[in-house]
């Protein structure tokens, strides 16, 4: 079995470095200014697209066809096609609207307020900065703030926000951590 080399470990983090920036910076990376375009489909495409590349001299074409199944469904939903593996199933009703994404920016961005209210800026002023930044309204944010902290929101987000107040509660520099959080919201 092949060796994994410092050349071919290099050039799987640059490619998912690549990955990663267009996910952050999609519109001016891709130069598609198409709203068809969705770019986060793309920069998930380009990292399995990595890893499968990766692999391919370390494993066996059957052992890798799971990752081929997931990149040829992200190629059809790219261009419209359906794709059973990528197809939603119905959700039962008991299960949250809310995606697994959402979710977690949100206890993010409930626990950004929470450490610039520890950094004395008022509540108000917190909740305006943080929502502008996630794009919804000071309200929106206050709602599921209320609700994340209270435990009635999505199981997902409370436990998200619960782990980060773990995480971090020994934290001696907040302000750096709370501009690594506004940075993660953008």
């Amino acid at each position: 079995m092949p060796e994994i080399t410092d050349d071919s470990l290099s050039e799987l983090r640059t490619k998912l470095a690549k990955a990663a920036k267009l996910l952050k910076n999609s519109e001016t990376e891709c130069g598609a200014d198409t709203p068809e375009a969705n770019f986060e489909r793309q920069a998930a495409r380009q990292a399995l697209d990595a890893v499968f590349d990766f692999l391919k001299p370390l494993t066996t074409r059957n052992e890798r066809k799971p990752l081929l199944e997931l990149l040829g469904a992200l190629e059809d939903a790219e261009h419209g096609r359906p794709n059973t593996l990528i197809t939603p199933r119905k959700r039962h009703y008991d299960e949250p609207r809310v995606s697994i994404k959402s979710a977690v920016k949100l206890a993010y961005a409930s626990y950004a307020v929470d450490l610039l209210i520890t950094l004395n800026e008022e509540k108000e002023e917190a909740l305006l900065r943080v929502a502008q930044i996630l794009g919804v309204t000071k309200s929106e944010l206050s709602a599921s703030r209320y609700n994340i902290r209270s435990g009635r929101a999505n199981k997902l987000a409370v436990e998200e926000y619960t782990r980060l107040i773990k995480l971090h509660a020994d934290e001696k520099e907040p302000e750096r951590l709370v501009q690594s959080f506004l940075n993660i919201l953008q």
